[in-house]
């Protein structure tokens, strides 16, 4: 189980399906504490310059942890959430559910660096998606 601790100053987002996505993922451990901030377009594109050496905003970033208790830190744009939710033409609870997963398995080791991975993350997203009863991401829309 994971649970996410989470910073939220908009206070638009349901926690409730967070903690759900918590509860629906398998752990090597008992239980994983993940940090999980929305942040704004700004935050995002200087932490995306800083790590990862991209002068743009993101929608989700996510690092490990070396610490006890907190083993990652995910990091989405409350804004590019939005935006994406209208692109997807599905709720916003679906865009962050999603963004949640997958800065989750980003942490829990997943990758998709080849397209073999990316089928294989995009799968277990939608997996996990699935047990919340909430819309499949279609990759090719």
């Amino acid at each position: 189980m994971i649970e996410y601790i989470i910073n939220d100053s908009s206070k638009k987002i349901d926690h409730s399906i967070i903690k759900r996505i918590g509860e629906n993922l398998e752990t090597e451990n008992n239980k994983l504490n993940i940090e999980l901030n929305f942040i704004s377009r700004e935050e995002i594109r200087k932490l995306n310059l800083k790590y990862l050496k991209k002068n743009k905003p993101t929608d989700v970033l996510s690092f490990n942890s070396t610490g006890d208790v907190i083993v990652g830190q995910i990091f989405i744009c409350y804004d590019i959430a939005v935006e994406q939710a209208k692109e997807y033409n599905w709720t916003l609870e679906n865009e962050v559910a999603l963004l949640v997963i997958h800065g989750t398995l980003h942490i829990l080791g997943w990758d998709h660096e080849n397209m073999n991975d990316a089928r294989k993350m995009i799968e277990k997203e939608n997996e996990i998606l699935n047990t919340l009863n909430l819309k499949e991401y279609d990759a090719e829309a």
